[in-house]
């Protein structure tokens, strides 16, 4: 071949540069200077840009050979897609395994991602981000595999493993060697842009899918975001800022399994579990947070030992794998020919070394709170920003940095959550902190209970936290605070039914106030028989309340609660029928509160003090009480109160057929 001069004349007639020039076509410049020395000819994509630059067709730049040349057919414009150009599938692409090759619980999700790569006129890309193990490789996988992805992605699938530290330039030069590059001009590409550029030209518009796995870094994606008009990407990450600035709205969450699929996902290993022992099957998907990858690790080991179908061997697996120390341990070797893109060789794959490369590269601060976050229970509960950073006593911002390291997720303003698997571990490395950080716990739950007391909406909604803050204030002999919690937490528990954990609460708060560590306590004593009997009373217990009221007045000083006190013992003894005794500790009640000028307990008791008259059939001492109650009621602007004194007043008045007076109570009821 002869050199070609009309190539070069149009180039520097622009004054351009053979670097220059290589830019804007996508190669480098050793290229140029074959192509102007007549050594090789450009590949098409690139003869098209050429002509596309210089405003010529490929005769006038010399650009076909002779044969070409004397066609006097009309340059056309390469297809969409040729059909003699062969289907490239990327031998990088993993085998799915066989028990995963169809996932579970993943059809809405995996048409989802169907339907975003083939949008047509859009930068068609699907960012999977979730947490290490959850799977976004294996969706990710699932799609390059399947028949109606590769019809449409015609011209073939790229895939390339990114990891924390890739080698971009012998990635890139792979994805060229594929796509046709010759070796020589592979080695001749120094520089990552020329790379990129080349793989551009060399795709131009083929319809191509091309699959970024385990990208950490949002500048190593976008070296190979290189495909032309017609390509799409698949980008999978556990950082979720990575996610989002390479696909915007396109940027898929993926969760983890609910817990049905999950257990349908371990029946794959160990089928006879799931059929014979549901509960045990549901126990440890939830243990792991239905993570597919766990419940991978755990079926496999499961299968392993129950081979040979000896009950004592399953019994003796699964009692393995329920323990976190143990299920952390769980691991599968990497196929040399397919290994993973971010550990070292020979690291095997488990949820412990997949998880430290997200906390390795945390700096001190942020693993400090995160040590902190594991006193909190696991996804689906949540808790707030503000008790994490009281007791992480670390700044806001930190929670930040754990959400952008994919480890911590928001559960909506001011909240957020850690998943089991994410717990489990960080728990493991508490290490000398644990004692420490239970404390901080425990004592922010009795302050914010003791703050709370009458906020129930606010106790409902830490209710998880509150409960398991003070089993650890009890197991770790935290007695005070527990003793604390307990009193505060009580009312809100008995007021929304739940009485079995009140009750057990309150009888493990009185056991503690008798032990030798416990300080003696009389006040506090005596307000946890008052909440036994509170509740006993709502349980119809009514002896039982009686001994427990009885009780709490032999604890307490009654210039300073005992008022509380009578006033409930006096309600009680008059649901027993026993008027006399009710009106005396009523009385009591009344002269007591009166003394200490406690105006709410003086409305309560007079109230109750005004039923034991209607029931002894003293309607004029009644009438007086009530209203008396109803002057206390309407100063406190006490609604319920007010509304339930109305009506008694409106019912005496009533049974005295004096209408007009009762019609204007009953009216007023109406209005408040």
């Amino acid at each position: 071949m002869n050199p070609n001069q009309r190539l070069k004349h149009e180039r520097e007639q622009r004054g351009w540069s053979q670097s220059k020039l290589a830019g804007l076509v996508g190669t480098n410049p050793a290229t140029i200077g074959r192509w102007e020395r007549g050594i090789s000819l450009p590949y098409p994509f690139h003869r098209e840009r050429l002509c596309e630059l210089y405003g010529k067709d490929a005769r006038e730049l010399g650009l076909v050979e002779e044969a070409t040349a004397q066609n006097n057919e009309p340059e056309q414009k390469p297809p969409l897609h040729n059909s003699a150009v062969p289907f490239i599938f990327d031998p990088a692409i993993p085998l799915p395994s066989m028990e995963t090759s169809t996932l579970v619980g993943r059809d809405t999700l995996l048409e989802q991602l169907k339907q975003q790569l083939y949008a047509e006129g859009t930068f068609a890309v699907s960012a999977l981000h979730g947490l290490p193990g959850v799977g976004k490789t294996a969706l990710a996988l699932t799609l390059a595999h399947d028949g109606e992805v590769q019809k449409h992605f015609a011209d073939g699938i790229l895939w390339v493993g990114l990891g924390i530290e890739p080698e971009i330039q012998e990635l890139l030069g792979r994805w060229g060697a594929l796509m046709g590059l010759p070796a020589n001009e592979i080695t001749d590409i120094k520089h990552t842009d020329e790379g990129a550029r080349t793989l551009q030209a060399l795709i131009g518009r083929r319809r191509m899918l091309l699959i970024l796995d385990d990208v950490w870094n949002i500048d190593d994606a976008l070296a190979f975001l290189v495909g032309g008009p017609n390509c799409a990407y698949i980008v999978t990450t556990r950082f979720p800022q990575v996610g989002m600035q390479i696909a915007a709205n396109q940027f898929t969450v993926v969760p983890e399994l609910s817990e049905e699929d999950g257990i349908t996902l371990l029946a794959r290993f160990v089928p006879t579990l799931a059929e014979q022992d549901a509960a045990t099957a549901q126990r440890l998907v939830q243990s792991v947070g239905a993570l597919p990858l766990a419940l991978v690790l755990v079926g496999k080991y499961l299968r392993s030992q129950a081979y040979n179908e000896q009950p004592r061997r399953l019994r003796s697996a699964i009692s393995y794998v329920s323990t976190i120390e143990q299920r952390f341990g769980l691991s599968e070797p990497h196929r040399p020919a397919q290994p993973h893109p971010s550990l070292h060789d020979g690291t095997p794959l488990s949820l412990r070394s997949l998880i430290l490369l997200s906390t390795s590269r945390l700096d001190e601060q942020a693993r400090a709170m995160l040590r902190t976050l594991a006193v909190f229970p696991a996804k689906p509960d949540s808790f707030s920003e503000q008790a994490a950073t009281a007791i992480g006593t670390q700044p806001v911002e930190t929670l930040d940095r754990l959400c952008d390291a994919g480890l911590l997720e928001s559960s909506g303003p001011e909240r957020y959550m850690l998943h089991q698997t994410i717990v489990d571990y960080t728990r493991m490395q508490m290490g000398e902190h644990e004692t420490m950080l239970y404390r901080r716990l425990v004592e922010y739950v009795v302050s914010y209970v003791e703050e709370h007391v009458h906020d129930y909406n606010a106790l409902a909604r830490e209710h998880h936290i509150i409960s398991m803050a003070l089993e650890e204030a009890y197991s770790r002999v935290m007695l005070v605070e527990y003793v604390r919690g307990v009193c505060a937490f009580a009312p809100f528990l008995s007021m929304r039914g739940l009485y079995d954990q009140a009750r057990r609460l309150l009888q493990q708060a009185e056991q503690a106030m008798q032990c030798a560590q416990a300080p003696r306590d009389p006040d506090r004593i005596a307000k946890i028989l008052f909440h036994l009997g509170h509740l006993a009373t709502l349980q119809s217990e009514y002896a039982l309340a009686e001994t427990y009221l009885q009780r709490s007045l032999q604890y307490t000083n009654q210039a300073q609660q005992g008022y509380l006190f009578l006033t409930c013992l006096g309600a009680l003894v008059a649901k027993r029928g026993d008027y006399a005794r009710a009106e005396n500790y009523l009385q009591e009640a009344i002269r007591l509160a009166r003394g200490l000028e406690e105006p709410e307990v003086i409305c309560q008791a007079l109230t109750e003090l005004g039923h034991v008259m209607i029931r002894k059939g003293n309607y004029e001492r009644a009438a007086i009480l009530l209203q008396e109650g109803l002057d206390l009621a309407n100063q406190l602007e006490y609604k319920k109160q007010r509304s339930h004194l109305l009506t008694e007043l409106g019912m005496i008045a009533e049974s005295k057929e004096n209408h007009a007076q009762a019609y204007s109570y009953f009216r007023e009821t109406d209005q408040v």
